[in-house]
């Protein structure tokens, strides 16, 4: 496999890495932030990761890398598209934490078709971190 492109995104959030690991890896905080789908994994290297939608299709991967609270990654493959390996990086910050995304994939993608599918992901994300304004906790 040879790998064509790489996508990168980041952002600042003020939640700490251990929430940020959290909505990561949750089946239930993924959906919101991952157009309706939820990851599903033990989140061990070697581990199979199922990306699955509200209609009971299922993609699958295979976790590459899990070092909590800081690395997670993981190849997947949707179907008949080529494989893509998505990355997660997160860095302890002064104000919270940096959160970094690389989504390699290997048929070359242009550049406005990744950030019309993760740049929406990127901001859900951002706002599943964001805590309410009435001052609750978030559900993370």
């Amino acid at each position: 496999m040879t790998l064509k492109n790489s996508h990168r995104f980041s952002f600042l959030s003020a939640s700490p890495q251990d929430r940020v690991w959290a909505a990561l890896t949750c089946p239930e905080a993924s959906a919101q932030y991952l157009h309706g789908m939820s990851l599903e994994s033990a989140w061990v290297p070697g581990a199979p990761v199922h990306l699955c939608t509200p209609a009971g299709h299922r993609a699958r991967g295979e976790v590459i890398r899990a070092d909590r609270p800081r690395s997670l990654s993981f190849a997947l493959e949707q179907g008949t598209a080529p494989c893509r390996i998505i990355a997660w990086e997160l860095r302890a910050h002064p104000e919270g934490t940096v959160v970094r995304l690389t989504i390699d994939d290997v048929d070359g993608d242009c550049d406005e078709e990744v950030e019309d599918v993760w740049l929406p992901v990127v901001a859900a994300l951002q706002g599943v971190l964001t805590p309410p304004e009435d001052g609750s906790r978030p559900t993370v």
